[in-house]
């Protein structure tokens, strides 16, 4: 058909090298057949193209005699290719054809071999009355004949002598030819395809078919591998619709190629399965060409009119109107090729018109589609224009120009979609590592507020735990307050008695001594002086000590006292050095005191720190009662004088409390206990093992850490780190702590 003529025409016929025929004188007698004649790289004549042919549509055996007289016969006035050669009132599906040649002198295709390649119907071709070629069984009644679909039916070979006549004669018959010749597009009565080749060429002929037919199923292997890829796509992500599209125009152009190898290089029997066969190729390659602007406007993304959405439906169309109209009304054959080229263009300018559409939504890698679908068409024109306008070429050219017109677009669009997805799988990479990249985020900041929380909720249960002994503290040192109240000022009152009693005694004296009285009198009066000096020097130092508890007390008080929580800035130093003492005495006071030496060595730099100071005071009060009960135990057993250094000192940001003692140590398998709730090494219920760590905890909810090391035998020291620094202490260098 002239649609499957127009697209396929560089896939099926060879690229051609031929020299232009030579005039020859109008319907000579006999025919000289010369090197001029030659045509194609292939060196063949086709005898179709010939002129000088006869005609008849009577049946005779004599018909390839060369002694038969065909003088009556109808001479062909044009080459019996072209159309209109045989009027129809002459031809009734069946008829013999006859030409006289001689053979040049300096003739090189001597030594020939006869093929049958293309035309339609059945055929007998004769060499002097010598049958060379049958294709089918050629009849005069249409129940005798018999076709074949077989694309190339090689005959016998003969040899030419140069300067010899040679009658050529062939029956041809095809009855059926207004039914089956519109699916086959050719010229049904003239288009013998009867050819003559050199003997020399025809292997050459052979291979090259052989290496067109390993192009086209190359061709096919990769349009079926992308068929199946895009099919598994869209089966995998049905939403995304691209991959049908692709799916769908791929797997027609691969039908369509798989058409072609079986339509032209496989043996039919039956020609009117080649026939349909030829009529399905041109709907797939119709299918195709329709569907394209379709296709690239889904893929794109970009809206699409009505037209191409209809569009597809155009060249079907086309086929179908060609292949059923021309039964009844015969259409010049210019007229459908210019309408389908047309159409093809309309294809290409519906892609073009997608991908500018694209370009406006700046769509990325439009130049895998832009070279796809521009380079079908310069590639086919190209092609045209060497072989046929130019009438040159080489075999390797079109097998790649074949190769190209089959795969460019669909490997171009299947490239596209693997590249979108790519960049749809880089997206979502992107998308998931900034995901992640919050959700670690946010569960860090949840990992610290959950720290924080149970900061607090520890903070808040050493508050509740030191807030119940403060209490029990508090009302302990209320009850010593109030008869320790009574000591102080029952003393103050009584030293004033005193002095009130040594001046009456004063006065009493001197009345005596002026009176003359008694020495004696005098002396008891001397006596009781001296003897309520003693009171009072008593009273002073339970005056003094008094005070002194008093003191105590109100530091109890104060230590027992709830507090805010709130962090402050405090003077380190005086902190220290207070609650050192205040430990001291605390101990000095219980039942088993020792007399311990305290250095401090306290660096003025520290400064200020911010810490909730009635929480901190228990720490230091806490690490000091330890040694001193650690110092306590080993006086109990050597002699050593107890000495405990208390240090302070800024390394940059961070401050250290060292507390140390000259006690017996910690024992090495204690070391990672010693910070246990409930552990202690004390017997019976001197301890409860909460020292250490309610400090540890009061440290940690302060952003420090305490760090411990001992040395078994020579005593421990334990370090307190702060990291939280809020000024220095260059104005405060002067300050007595």
């Amino acid at each position: 058909m002239p649609f499957l003529n127009l697209l396929v025409l560089l896939l099926m016929i060879p690229v051609q090298d031929s020299v232009k025929q030579k005039k020859e004188p109008q319907h000579p007698e006999v025919l000289v057949l010369h090197d001029s004649m030659i045509e194609h790289n292939y060196r063949e004549i086709h005898f179709a193209r010939l002129n000088g042919w006869k005609f008849s549509s009577e049946d005779d055996p004599e018909f390839s005699s060369p002694d038969y007289d065909d003088s009556g016969w109808y001479r062909i006035p044009i080459p019996p290719e072209e159309e209109g050669a045989i009027p129809d009132s002459l031809w009734k599906g069946f008829g013999w054809y006859r030409l006289k040649v001689k053979i040049d002198t300096a003739f090189s295709m001597s030594h020939t071999v006869l093929q049958s390649y293309g035309g339609v119907g059945a055929i007998e071709f004769y060499i002097n009355d010598s049958l060379v070629l049958k294709r089918g069984n050629p009849a005069p009644l249409e129940k005798n004949e018999k076709f074949t679909g077989t694309p190339a039916t090689i005959g016998n070979f003969y040899d030419f002598v140069p300067g010899e006549t040679y009658q050529l004669a062939f029956r041809n018959s095809f009855h059926n030819h207004k039914l089956l010749g519109i699916f086959t597009g050719m010229p049904v009565k003239t288009d013998l395809g009867i050819h003559m080749y050199d003997r020399n060429n025809l292997d050459n002929d052979i291979r090259e078919k052989n290496i067109l037919t390993s192009i086209i199923s190359l061709a096919a292997i990769i349009l079926f591998m992308v068929t199946i890829l895009h099919l598994l796509l869209y089966l995998k992500l049905r939403e995304e619709k691209s991959n049908l599209y692709i799916f769908l125009i791929t797997g027609a152009l691969w039908l369509f190629s798989l058409s072609l190898l079986v339509e032209e290089f496989r043996i039919f029997e039956d020609y009117n399965l080649k026939v349909a066969l030829q009529f399905l190729t041109g709907l797939l390659i119709s299918f195709f060409i329709g569907f394209v602007p379709f296709v690239l406007h889904k893929i794109l993304k970009v809206p699409m009119g009505k037209f191409w959405k209809f569009f597809v439906y155009f060249p079907v169309t086309i086929i179908l109107l060609e292949t059923f109209i021309s039964v009844f009304i015969s259409v010049p054959e210019i007229i459908m090729e210019v309408l389908l080229i047309l159409i093809i263009l309309a294809s290409f300018t519906g892609g073009i018109i997608a991908m500018l559409k694209a370009k406006k939504r700046e769509r990325k890698d439009l130049y895998l589609l832009a070279g796809s679908i521009l380079g079908a068409p310069v590639i086919m024109i190209l092609a045209i224009s060497i072989t046929f306008l130019f009438d040159s070429g080489s075999f390797f050219s079109f097998s790649l120009v074949t190769f190209l017109l089959l795969t460019i677009l669909p490997v171009g669009l299947s490239l596209y979609q693997g590249k979108n997805f790519l960049q749809m799988h880089r997206n979502l990479d992107q998308m998931v590592q900034e995901r992640t990249r919050e959700l670690e985020e946010a569960y860090q900041n949840l990992e610290e507020s959950h720290q924080q929380l149970k900061d607090a909720q520890g903070q808040l249960i050493q508050q509740e735990k030191l807030a119940s002994l403060g209490q029990l503290t508090a009302g302990i040192a209320h009850e010593i307050k109030n008869p320790l109240n009574f000591v102080n000022n029952f003393s103050e009152v009584c030293l004033e008695m005193i002095d009130e009693a040594k001046e009456e005694i004063a006065t009493i004296r001197k009345g005596h001594q002026n009176s003359n009285g008694s020495s004696e009198t005098l002396k008891l009066l001397d006596d009781v002086n001296d003897l309520l000096s003693s009171v009072a020097s008593n009273l002073k130092k339970i005056y003094e000590h008094g005070h002194r508890a008093d003191g105590i007390v109100k530091s109890m008080l104060l230590h027992s006292r709830g507090g805010s929580g709130k962090m402050e800035e405090v003077h380190l130093n005086a902190l220290v050095r207070e609650y050192v003492n205040l430990a001291y005495h605390g101990m000095r006071a219980g039942k088993k005191p020792i007399d311990v030496d305290i250095e401090f060595d306290l660096d003025l730099n520290v400064g200020e720190v911010k810490l909730v100071g009635e929480d901190f005071s228990r720490v230091i009060v806490n690490l000091c009662n330890n040694a001193f009960d650690a110092m306590r135990e080993k006086l109990s057993k050597t002699n050593f004088k107890p000495l405990l250094k208390v240090k302070t000192v800024r390394e940059e940001e961070l401050v250290k409390i060292k507390i140390t003692d000259n006690g017996p140590g910690i024992p090495e398998e204690n070391m990672d206990k010693i910070l246990q709730p409930f552990f202690t090494t004390k017997k019976g219920t001197e301890g409860t093992g909460l020292g250490l760590s309610i400090s540890h905890d009061i440290v940690k909810a302060h952003g420090g850490e305490i760090e411990i090391e001992s040395v078994p035998q020579n005593g421990s020291t334990i370090t307190i780190v702060l990291q939280t620094i809020t000024r220095t202490a260059d104005s405060l260098k002067n300050t007595d702590y």
